[in-house]
């Protein structure tokens, strides 16, 4: 997750827990701590969804955000007028094969990572299949949604405005 983290992640039906050792960023520093994140998919009451746990410090945070009736308005207005984009990727046939180097003498490609060795493959037969839906956009949704994808496919900087 975290530069020189180390993520423990549990699952056990809709629960999910993720340990991590880092707790904070200080000053260009890591700080180290023993942080727990627990989340319910499937929690009785919306403040336990998600809870923060700091084992170091034996404390503990329920964290909850209830949408106030303009924010709900606003995601709405953002949902209505976006395109709706479903992919697929079918895994039937993708294959692996180890890459490799040279010309003459080739072997098997190799890189190092860290502190490890590193092989590559490469990916044959990925197919990713993207559906675009645009029946329920107004025509200035569309071409608004048309020109923000262009502007990023030609790399063009987009600011916050643009949304």
């Amino acid at each position: 997750m975290l530069p020189s983290d180390v993520c423990q992640i549990y699952k056990k039906g809709t629960l999910l827990r993720m340990n991590n050792t880092l707790a904070d960023f200080n000053e260009r520093r890591w700080e180290r701590g023993d942080i727990l994140f627990l989340f319910s998919a499937t929690a009785q009451h919306e403040s336990d969804e998600l809870i923060i746990m700091d084992n170091n410090s034996k404390v503990f945070q329920r964290v909850r955000h209830e949408e106030s009736e303009a924010e709900v308005d606003e995601e709405d207005d953002v949902l209505m007028s976006s395109d709706i984009v479903s992919a697929q990727m079918s895994t039937k046939t993708i294959t692996f094969r180890q890459a490799f180097s040279g010309w003459l003498f080739k072997h098997a490609k190799e890189e190092q990572v860290g502190d490890y060795n590193v092989n590559f493959y490469l990916v044959d037969g990925m197919k990713l299949v993207s559906r675009k839906r645009r029946k329920h956009l107004a025509i200035d949704d569309i071409k608004k949604n048309k020109s923000f994808m262009q502007s990023l496919a030609n790399g063009a900087a987009v600011g916050p405005e643009r949304f």
